[in-house]
């Protein structure tokens, strides 16, 4: 058996390059044609396949050479040496179509649109595709769609000789019909289409994740829906397409496309066109032009001394006005404070009381200046991480009013001129002083807890007082960087150990919190990915049975390649990379199974397709679980479960029709 790898020369004319894909039938390997000078792809079934699989790969590329179409990928022939069977097909560098998934319906019909011309192209050519699928698309350079993969492909009006194929095809893209083994026509396109069509829309194939064949059968697909909005047409469009019955399907590609057309005229265009940017030389418009002043009647040279005496009385005048306007602003307000002053109230500016009361007032700091804020948030974060009595604000020291000495009986409100009150202080006041005083208290030992709580109180003894505002402000801040602090410790701690989604949960809090903060936004970013990944590689791993679909494992093995990719690579995800690495080689080894009829009773094994009459059949099958039918005419169907194992034997199993109706 030849071993395929890099470097393996076929036919003295190809050279393997890279792996591509693996599939049903074979693999798929980017090669260098020597003889032409360029790559194409080659698609190679086992060295051991069976003589009904290689028909099938020599079928295939008749079918497609009869196709001639800019959005179907070209076959270029088949080739058979050294025990070795494959066809060789144009590469198309690009990627899948599955990338356009969620977006805006007006950008999916500009590739939609190309697809069913090419299938409307095929169908006139007596061509059905019969396994259209996001897999089987790709996006070339130009973003231009190509159809690919006529392995399964049935023809309309098929020759005696033609290998006639029944069922087969991804279950997501399959027809009602295909399931039952009904003859290809081009309404399993069109379901195939809107197959295609609803998941590129919605995000995911109708029926995911269990496209059951009684589902498909009798239930109807999820409600179309999509972030972007699906518009009643677009929706009646695709639930068309995908009727059960092929009468309440589109009559053919053409009526389609033409509704696609229809469709896409309704949508709002998406593109506009950017603003001219000019890059020639800017062109300066220069100001007016004024001209040359003349000189005034009885102005002339002999004027100048005249001149020169108007410019200094016209300055004398200006200084003397500006001597009256500096001496008001000086002298005004002191005689207008001691016109209002009563007599006893009255201080000498150059006794030691007034030299008291100055002391005072200087000693009274502005209210409500708090520390300076950070240029950016991750200083703030950094603050509150560091220590949080850098955040309490200055006037924990600055507020508070030191008392001034006095002599020995006088009051202190002789001290700065102020007439005793026969009142004492309301209670009030007192309360609201220690309420701040508690605050602030607390802000400086870092209980930014027991501020609130105190900033709170003083605002019911002194609503809209701008101390306490400003307080309970600082203090609901530096709680709020606390909180972000201990969540971002949190979610570090879980990467850590790769608990993606419990990490994803604390940074979503951050993010609901306060979503301009950096770290909140990357790490949001960084986590979802990794969860996904996570999340999607342990669904296979505990469900190794749906690898034997092939939609299933072209996404494993998609996945897979994701993983190896990925950085850093820690314990969890490598140990995730070697169990679905060793499950993939389980699910894509071939499995020799053999059949056993009475050349009278016609066999159809479904996902595999119409094996004829025989007394004997030998098939490469992977592990999985297959159906087969026998039918006769005058007889009663007969229905066998086939279950393909790797770790047992398997037995001949018979199919026979031996009960008259």
């Amino acid at each position: 058996m030849l071993h395929l790898e890099s470097g393996t020369s076929l036919c003295s004319r190809f050279t393997l390059i890279r792996l591509l894909g693996r599939g049903g039938m074979g693999e798929a390997w980017l090669a260098r044609d020597r003889q032409l000078d360029q790559e194409v792809v080659t698609k190679i079934v086992p060295t051991d396949a069976s003589e009904a699989t290689i028909e099938l790969l020599r079928q295939e590329c008749r079918n497609a050479r009869r196709l001639s179409h800019p959005n179907i990928v070209r076959v270029f022939d088949f080739h058979q040496c050294d025990g070795v069977s494959f066809i060789t097909m144009e590469y198309v560098d690009g990627r899948s179509i599955e990338s356009l998934r969620g977006a805006a319906f007006e950008t999916l019909v500009e590739a939609l649109l190309p697809l069913a011309e090419a299938l409307e192209h095929a169908h006139r050519a007596g061509v059905v595709h019969r396994d259209v699928k996001a897999s089987n698309i790709l996006l070339d350079q130009a973003g231009k769609p190509r159809l690919m993969d006529f392995g399964i492909a049935g023809i309309l009006h098929p020759d005696e000789g033609d290998l006639h194929l029944a069922g087969g095809g991804s279950r997501y893209s399959t027809s009602p019909q295909q399931l039952d083994g009904a003859p290809p026509q081009p309404a399993d396109d069109i379901y195939g289409l809107g197959a295609l069509a609803y998941h590129l829309v919605t995000g995911h194939p109708p029926f995911w994740p269990d496209p059951d064949e009684e589902r498909i059968r009798a239930e109807e697909p999820e409600p179309i829906h999509s972030r972007k909005g699906v518009s009643p047409s677009v929706r009646d469009l695709i639930g068309s397409m995908l009727a059960k019955s092929p009468a309440d399907r589109p009559a053919d590609m053409t009526a389609v496309r033409e509704a696609l057309e229809e469709v896409g005229k309704e949508l709002p265009i998406t593109e506009t066109q950017a603003p001219e940017i000019r890059t020639g030389a800017v062109r300066l418009t220069p100001p007016p032009k004024i001209e040359a002043g003349r000189p005034l009647a009885g102005q002339g040279p002999g004027d100048e001394s005249r001149n020169r005496f108007g410019l200094w009385m016209t300055v004398a005048v200006f200084a003397v006005l500006g001597v009256i306007v500096l001496g008001v602003f000086l002298l005004l307000p002191e005689w207008v404070r001691q016109r209002s002053e009563p007599e006893g109230a009255r201080v000498s500016t150059n006794s030691p009381d007034a030299e008291a009361s100055e002391t005072a007032r200087n000693r009274v700091a502005p209210v409500g200046e708090l520390s300076a804020e950070p240029e950016t948030r991750e200083e703030l974060e950094v603050q509150t991480e560091s220590s949080p009595r850098e955040a309490t604000p200055r006037f924990s020291e600055e507020q508070v009013v030191e008392p001034v000495p006095s002599e020995p009986g006088r009051r202190d409100t002789e001290v700065v001129g102020i007439e005793p009150s026969a009142e004492a202080v309301p209670s009030s006041d007192a309360e609201f002083r220690q309420a701040m005083s508690e605050g602030l208290t607390a802000l400086t030992a870092g209980d930014s807890a027991v501020a609130k709580r105190a900033f709170q109180g003083a605002l019911v003894l002194s609503p809209g007082s701008p101390e306490a505002v400003d307080g309970l402000a600082r203090a609901e801040e530096n709680l709020r960087l606390a909180a972000i602090s201990a969540h971002r410790l949190r979610a570090t701690e879980l990467e850590r150990k790769e608990d993606w989604s419990a990490a994803l949960q604390e940074y979503n809090t951050v993010f609901g919190l306060d979503p301009t903060i950096r770290f909140a936004r990357e790490g949001k970013a960084r986590v979802e990915v990794r969860s996904q990944l996570a999340e999607q590689l342990e669904y296979h791993l505990a469900h190794p049975e749906r690898l034997s679909n092939d939609d299933v494992l072209e996404s494993a093995e998609q996945l897979l390649s994701e993983a190896r990719s990925t950085e850093p690579s820690c314990p969890v995800l490598r140990r995730q990379i070697d169990s679905l690495t060793e499950r993939l080689a389980v699910a894509t080894r071939p499995i020799r199974v053999e059949l056993v009829s009475d050349n009278l009773t016609e066999v159809m094994v479904y996902r595999v397709g119409r094996l004829g009459r025989f007394t004997q059949q030998v098939l490469d099958l992977r592990p999985g679980t297959y159906t087969v039918v026998g039918s006769r005419a005058g007889y009663r169907d007969v229905r066998r479960r086939l279950t393909v194992s790797p770790n047992q034997s398997s037995r001949p199993l018979e199919v026979r029709c031996e009960e008259e109706i």
